[in-house]
Order: C-alpha cells, then sequence, then structure tokens
C-alpha cells in the first residue's frame, strides 16, 4: 500500500499528502481552472489529471515536470490510466 494521498483541488492544484502525517508533500499546478479528477499510474510516477477547460494534464514526480497532453472541447469528469498498458 502506498503512503501518499493526491487531492484535485478546485483552485487547479494537485495537492500530494504522507497519509500517515497528513503533511503537504508537492503542491502541483497547471493553470487556474478546476481540477475534477486525478489518478495515479501504477508505479506512482505520474498523476493524469483533467479539469474544466478539457484539459488533461500529466505530474510528473520524479522530475515535477507538469505538461497538458491533450485538450478535448468539454471538461474532464474522468481521467485514469490503463491498467498493464505498454
Amino acid at each position: 500500500m502506498g503512503t501518499m494521498l493526491a487531492t484535485a483541488r478546485s483552485d487547479g492544484y494537485c495537492y500530494v499528502w504522507d497519509f500517515y502525517s497528513l503533511s503537504l508533500i508537492r503542491k502541483l499546478s497547471y493553470n487556474s481552472s478546476s481540477l475534477n479528477s486525478i489518478c495515479w499510474s501504477d508505479t506512482s510516477e505520474f498523476i493524469v489529471a483533467g479539469n474544466d477547460e478539457g484539459q488533461v494534464i500529466l505530474f510528473d514526480l520524479r522530475t515535477d515536470l507538469v505538461s497538458c497532453i491533450h485538450e478535448f472541447s468539454s471538461k474532464i469528469n474522468h481521467t485514469g490510466f490503463a491498467p498493464n498498458s505498454k
């Protein structure tokens, strides 16, 4: 079981917390659009998020690189990684 918890916020931030102490580990943002969904990769190296502007955002926790990987014409309500995909 992992020891980190991620939360999506309406101010566009993704917070990463230590699950046991509830201390803030990272504060990540792409823009100020409300994040509606976040999902961890199975390796815990990435978080993918979707926002009100239709953007799919990838947070790389190894390098702190944040990038918009795709834009859709409507808001994103759910994100996820395909299991065992290559």
